[in-house]
């Protein structure tokens, strides 16, 4: 019967398991950075995913069911997803009543 050769055998596999996981890690290149002004063009075009500090802010809304129900429809009829498209209602909103904004801004920054 012949020898069996374990020479090319690894003979111990935790060592190379904890040589492996101790091994330097490649570095990452760094993340851009981002100007104001991009930041803020970024936030107004909601292009703000993956960019780091270039973050929205976010609220957790409960909608009733005839109120989600139009929002649903309506955003999927105009193309947008729900979140573009409450901006955009927001948005014709806030100009259609521009006056009113800038009066009650003026009477909170009067308090």
């Amino acid at each position: 019967m012949a020898k069996k050769d374990f020479s090319q055998v690894n003979a111990n596999p935790v060592y190379e398991s904890i040589a492996e996981a101790t091994e330097e890690q490649k570095k990452r290149r760094s993340r851009r950075t981002y100007s104001d002004q991009e930041i803020e063009e970024l936030q107004n075009n909601l292009q703000t995913a993956g960019r780091k500090g270039a973050k929205l802010p976010r609220i957790n809304m409960a909608f009733s069911k005839q109120n989600y129900d139009y929002i649903n429809t309506m955003s999927k009829a105009a193309g947008l997803n729900l979140t573009e498209f409450v901006n955009k209602v927001m948005d014709a909103h806030r100009e259609g009543h521009a006056e009113l904004y800038s009066r009650a801004l003026e009477f909170r920054n009067s308090l």
